[in-house]
């Protein structure tokens, strides 16, 4: 049996905030590998759809072609319509049975989760993983729906995360801003390459 972390998100586009915390909840949890599994497009974000999955997914492969133990799997990317966390996870479990399955969270999702599709559902399928400063979940607001309280606190992992993200990024490209410090370098150059972000036409291409 591997005890594998699904990490799932945009990823428009990835980032080290992105490699450190999949890092860091591998080391703390001892796991065996981290499948990173972009959206087609997030059902919260479907007002700014995110540039071109297989723009996406190639990034993705060069941020992590060092790392052997990290994946990249596109079967959100091949449904081509709004990505819901549950119905992956039921897929995941049936094709993986034998293995140990988490959900990787930051804690932005950690405070949306109970709004998820089909979230009380979800959090009985899975354990989850949630890397992040004590201070940035509102435990308050999560005490008021039990079960997500109690599953967070038991997911939950004690981090420094790296401060960034990626619409920030998106930011300062269109500023012709550096990127360097926030993605690796090889994403960098894909981004010039193509000229991701620059504007909406070209981001979108």
């Amino acid at each position: 049996m591997a005890n594998i972390g699904i990490f799932g998100g945009s990823f428009n586009p990835v980032h080290n905030g992105h490699l450190h915390l999949a890092e860091s909840l591998k080391y703390e949890k001892g796991l065996d590998e981290v499948w990173f599994i972009p959206a087609f497009i997030s059902p919260f974000k479907q007002s700014e759809p995110p540039i071109k999955g297989y723009h996406r997914l190639k990034m993705l492969e060069l941020a992590l072609e060092d790392k052997k133990v990290f994946r990249v799997l596109d079967i959100e990317c091949q449904k081509e319509s709004p990505s819901y966390t549950y119905d992956t996870v039921i897929d995941l479990k049936k094709k993986h049975p034998k293995d140990k399955l988490y959900l990787m969270l930051g804690s932005d999702s950690a405070k949306t989760l109970p709004a998820w599709h089909r979230a009380d559902e979800l959090i009985k399928e899975i354990d989850l993983l949630i890397g992040a400063r004590s201070p940035e979940v509102d435990w308050e607001a999560l005490e008021k729906f039990p079960p997500f309280y109690n599953k967070v606190k038991e997911g939950w992992v004690s981090i420094d995360p790296l401060e960034i993200s990626s619409s920030e990024i998106r930011q300062l490209i269109k500023s012709n801003k550096p990127i360097n410090l926030y993605v690796p370098d090889s994403v960098e150059a894909y981004i010039k390459k193509y000229q991701l972000y620059s504007d909406d036409l070209k981001s979108s291409s």
